[in-house]
């Protein structure tokens, strides 16, 4: 089968010498900005919704700081534990 000059067009996917590379470079332009509005925008979460923070966790900050004291620590704890 004879290609005719007017075909090439259709077998290089219409993106000339780079064919199918175009594409990539689309996809990188597609998560490069992704990345850069997820940096940008603020996170909107507070301590009580990071992972790892539990009760419990939460309970021995309140301690350490003096903000209870240690019978109220204990009791907590033991709500928690239950």
């Amino acid at each position: 089968m004879k290609i005719r000059q007017g075909d090439e067009t259709l077998m290089q996917g219409g993106f000339g010498m780079f064919g199918g590379l175009m594409w990539i470079f689309w996809l990188v332009i597609i998560l490069g900005s992704v990345l850069l509005f997820k940096s940008i925008l603020p996170q909107d979460r507070s301590d009580a919704q990071k992972p790892g923070k539990g009760a419990i966790e939460i309970l021995r900050m309140r301690y350490a700081l003096g903000k209870i004291d240690k019978r109220e620590y204990e009791r907590m704890k033991k709500d928690i534990l239950s």
